[in-house]
């Protein structure tokens, strides 16, 4: 009578006890190098094991058993089981061994695959790329700062329920795909962010230093190239107790700088016609009293120029030269240069820094301010405030993205930003060269690197007493270098938090780390070295044929384009040339640069390769660009290219080949 009477309502609790949702994580997107290096891993091998709650009828032991394995006490696991629902996941991501030895219970568990976020270089970049919870949202780093991007959009499934509540597929079941995340494609080149980080640890061993930091970026575009602090932070072994190793200090920690700030006033003292590079000033001995305080130099000086000045980093002239210099126009200049606001950048905590404002300014900080005490910055800032000097006098907005891919492979590349004109071209290369001779002749000798032109500066602060006044014995040592100075490419700034040896200074602690950096740099770039020919060089010059070298083994090729006297510069990454420049059959003096694209033999990308965007590139940086996308390039013409097959933002298997139409 029952089944008659109440037949739609049995039916309507019969097939919710039966049937059950379950949700489809989508693919979280990966976090990649500028030249697509995976940084960050989706790896399906872990397990999750669920069951129907109603269907316990012994929680507590299952509990028990549970914890055994996990570590989860009991009662959470309790709390689980009497959540609502018909199917509760107990146990999540849990390796498959384990999840092994507790089906071995029969507790009649279901069993579904789940996916690990795997972060394959460790502690490299770690604290940039940060960290995911167990239910894949991004909690630090880009992991936070691009969750919605990275995390895509979660599908769904109608499962049918087995006795036992165990889900099951079964046909013509409602069913909605999810949809991925996005790739990011960041700034970061993966080998210069080894080498900077490899180049810090002394800073922590011999130098005994609370932390150190350096960032690595281009001047032009902005692009930091690198940056990393340590101590380190593995983002596959984060856990509450390293959240303070997260923290990224470039952007978040502030500090006063010391001489290194001493571009702005310097800057400012040739903007206003106050100066010029041969202007005399008297630096009284080192010692000055300003307000009753005396300023000291380390180093005692009579008479100097201003280029002098700056070179020896003489606090005393420095102050003397900018002095005249209203307290607005100090105040606005530093401004300009990007301190106290956030640069922008596209992370999380990232601090403005502090100085006192213009109405609170006592006696002393103008000439604080000059020598770089009483304004607190970030790494970053001071950076930037160097590429400026790099740049012309312009200020770039720092980013650490490039773009990134939607799932459709489609690849949306982020532009330079313009933030202003700070100082005039002139100014800006006068000061570029005061810097040059302070790595000549001066303070910063020991950044020197063979065949190529650096400009930099030392930097040495007394750190704050919290009580109030500095501490003694307590200093911030930096460095702050461009390079080569005549056609800057790279800006590299290091930060020594309390070096606690004898050694102390900007000079003896950060200048070497800076000067083993840039030549590690240079290594992968030799192009960058200045090579000077003797005046009969040209009768024992030799002449090679470049053979064509795709498809190749590297290993196989290396040695004898070396032999032949030409110089390799390698991007990408793999054991094969993929493209090179210039092309096959092309004649070659010796000591000429062959740009190799490396990458694998073949390639699996979801989707293809996505073709970027070549029009309006030079010849050689379309073929470079296609290249490392994983075309075949076919070239019409020369100069910049107008036209190219297949368009930008389309897909295309990898090895096709993209026609490249140039003119003018």
């Amino acid at each position: 009578m029952l089944h008659i009477v109440y037949s739609d309502e049995l039916r309507h609790i019969a097939e919710m006890q039966q049937i059950d949702t379950v949700i489809i994580e989508p693919h979280r997107g990966d976090i990649l190098d500028r030249f697509s290096r995976p940084l960050t891993e989706e790896l399906n091998d872990f397990v999750t094991l669920g069951i129907n709650p109603k269907r316990v009828t012994k929680p507590d032991e299952l509990a028990a058993d549970l914890a055994h394995f996990t570590k989860y006490p009991p009662e959470y696991y309790l709390n689980r089981l009497n959540r609502p629902g018909n199917y509760i996941p107990l146990v999540r991501k849990i390796p498959p061994e384990v999840a092994d030895k507790i089906e071995m219970l029969n507790w009649n568990l279901s069993r579904q695959t789940e996916s690990r976020r795997l972060y394959p270089h460790n502690e490299l970049a770690g604290q940039i790329l940060g960290c995911i919870d167990i239910d894949n949202n991004g909690i630090a780093g880009f992991e936070l700062a691009c969750d919605s991007l990275l995390k895509g959009v979660p599908g769904w499934r109608i499962f049918q329920l087995d006795v036992q509540g165990r889900p099951h597929l079964a046909p013509n079941l409602a069913f909605k795909p999810p949809v991925d995340g996005c790739d990011i494609m960041l700034t970061i080149d993966l080998r210069i962010q080894a080498i900077v980080e490899e180049e810090l640890v002394p800073a922590l061993e011999t130098h005994k230093a609370n932390n150190a930091s350096c960032i690595v970026l281009d001047p032009v575009g902005g692009e930091i190239i690198a940056m990393a602090s340590l101590p380190a932070f593995n983002p596959n072994q984060a856990d509450e107790k390293t959240i303070p190793l997260q923290k990224i200090r470039p952007i978040s920690d502030v500090f006063e700088p010391g001489s290194v700030n001493k571009i702005i006033a310097a800057s400012l003292v040739l903007e206003s016609g106050l100066a010029k590079p041969s202007t005399i000033v008297d630096c009284s001995e080192g010692s000055i009293t300003i307000c009753g305080k005396p300023i000291r130099d380390s180093h005692r000086h009579q008479r100097l120029t201003f280029e002098e000045a700056i070179v020896y980093s003489s606090n005393v002239g420095t102050i003397k030269l900018a002095l005249p210099l209203t307290s607005a126009a100090l105040y606005n200049m530093v401004r300009r240069f990007g301190f106290l606001e956030k640069t922008g950048v596209e992370l999380q905590g990232e601090m403005s820094g502090f100085m006192p404002p213009l109405k609170n300014w006592s006696g002393l900080t103008k000439p604080n301010l000059i020598i770089g005490q009483g304004i607190a910055v970030t790494a970053l800032q001071m950076a930037m405030a160097y590429a400026v000097i790099a740049n012309n006098g312009v200020l770039m907005q720092p980013r650490l993205i490039k773009g990134h891919y939607t799932p459709d492979g489609t690849f949306h590349e982020r532009q330079p930003v313009k933030v202003r004109q700070v100082i005039s071209s002139k100014t800006a290369r006068t000061v570029s060269g005061f810097l040059q001779q302070v790595v000549e002749k001066g303070t910063g000798k020991r950044a020197k690197v063979d065949k190529v032109l650096i400009c930099g500066k030392t930097g040495t602060s007394q750190k704050v007493n919290p009580q109030g006044g500095y501490f003694d014995d307590r200093f911030v040592a930096s460095f702050a270098g461009v390079f080569p100075a005549d056609a800057p490419k790279y800006v590299i700034y290091v930060v020594v938090d309390d070096p606690r040896r004898e050694e102390h200074q900007g000079a003896d602690v950060a200048a070497p780390i800076f000067q083993r950096i840039a030549t590690r740099i240079i290594d992968l770039n030799p192009a960058l070295k200045l090579e000077k020919k003797s005046k009969n060089s040209k009768k024992y010059d030799k002449y090679v044929i470049l053979p064509n070298l795709k498809s190749k083994l590297y290993s196989a090729v290396q040695d004898d384009l070396t032999r032949a006297g030409l110089v390799l510069q390698t991007s990408g990454t793999g054991e094969f040339v993929i493209d090179h420049l210039p092309k096959a059959g092309t004649k070659m003096k010796s000591g000429s640069i062959v740009e190799l694209v490396l990458g694998p033999g073949q390639r699996n990308i979801r989707g293809g390769v996505v073709v970027p965007l070549l029009v309006g590139l030079s010849l050689r940086d379309a073929v470079l660009k296609a290249s490392q996308a994983g075309l075949t390039v076919q070239v019409r013409g020369s100069g910049k290219i107008v036209s190219q097959n297949p368009p930008s933002g389309s897909r295309a298997a990898w090895g096709n080949v993209c026609i490249l139409t140039a003119e003018g």
